[in-house]
């Protein structure tokens, strides 16, 4: 990207996608995230115990993620590829091709949520109950994410978290199923 544009990469998301979508809050910047009002982020022990930890602020992490954002600029980044593209403002920001590009299943695979998949590129694309769904899952050492689209139901969630643990996976499974109108099965 830097190559190409002839700007920083952080630079170049925030004037090409952050800005267009009305994502105030967020940056690909993540060191600055303390001044953004960044959530302390935790790492457990070997006993299970949740203790305060620093994330890694290395600039080497930014092009495979390390954006650091707020659950409602991740809803407008997620309503902008359920509209093809569009902002909230139906400005055209990405093309649809593209975005259709972006989402297309690719490659098989084994989900890093567990069992197999397909990627797209950087969304894992599979089906529960035989309805589509887009999802894409990301973690680094006190900090994790988890984006999921419906997409014919036109309906996208998020859930992030200050102690990466995908043991939760069942509780996102249920959030589909309840979303499809399918029964949930019990979480502990």
């Amino acid at each position: 990207v830097q190559d190409a544009s002839g700007e920083s990469y952080e630079s170049y998301v925030a004037r090409r996608i952050f800005e267009p979508f009305g994502m105030r809050h967020t940056t690909g910047e993540f060191w600055r995230g303390e001044s953004m009002g960044r959530t302390q982020g935790y790492r457990e022990t070997t006993d299970g115990k949740p203790v305060p930890r620093l994330p890694s602020t290395s600039r080497e992490w930014t092009g495979s993620g390390m954006i650091t954002s707020t659950s409602a600029d991740i809803g407008r980044y997620l309503r902008a590829l359920l509209a093809g593209g569009k902002a909230a403002d139906g400005t055209q920001v990405l093309s649809e091709p593209g975005v259709a590009e972006l989402l297309r299943p690719q490659y098989a695979g084994e989900s890093e949520l567990g069992g197999p998949t397909m990627y797209a590129l950087g969304w894992e694309t599979t089906e529960l109950n035989g309805v589509p769904v887009i999802m894409k899952a990301g973690s680094v050492i006190t900090m994790g994410s988890l984006f999921v689209m419906l997409p014919k139901q036109r309906v996208g969630f998020a859930l992030m978290f200050n102690l990466p643990d995908y043991g939760k996976v069942q509780l996102v499974r249920n959030l589909m199923l309840y979303l499809v109108g399918e029964p949930t099965a019990p979480y502990q």
